[in-house]
């Protein structure tokens, strides 16, 4: 499945080629928000209106293990470790 990056989920930063980004859900009494790592696989568009809007296309590799109430540093944190350990698995 493809996501696009500010529409689908929000952009928080880019590490080593990949993509850490968040998806808030909103519940009736309380807001969390999931963070996942994603991978860029290719640029894209559409036209409205005579005018081209640009849009990047991602696949999700896989969910972040952080709590749902986590500050976005420390979601940042978690992320760039769990990239450093998927490259160095090979």
């Amino acid at each position: 499945m493809e996501y696009v990056k500010n529409r689908d989920f929000d952009h928080l930063m880019d590490y080593k080629g990949y993509t850490l980004g968040a998806l808030t859900h909103d519940e009736p009494d309380v807001r969390k928000t999931g963070y996942d790592i994603f991978k860029k696989m290719r640029d894209g568009g559409f036209e409205f209106k005579g005018k081209f809007h640009s849009q990047e296309f991602y696949r999700r590799v896989e969910s972040l293990d952080v709590s749902p109430y986590a500050n976005t540093n420390e979601a940042e944190d978690i992320f760039k470790k769990a990239i450093d350990d998927m490259q160095s698995r090979g």
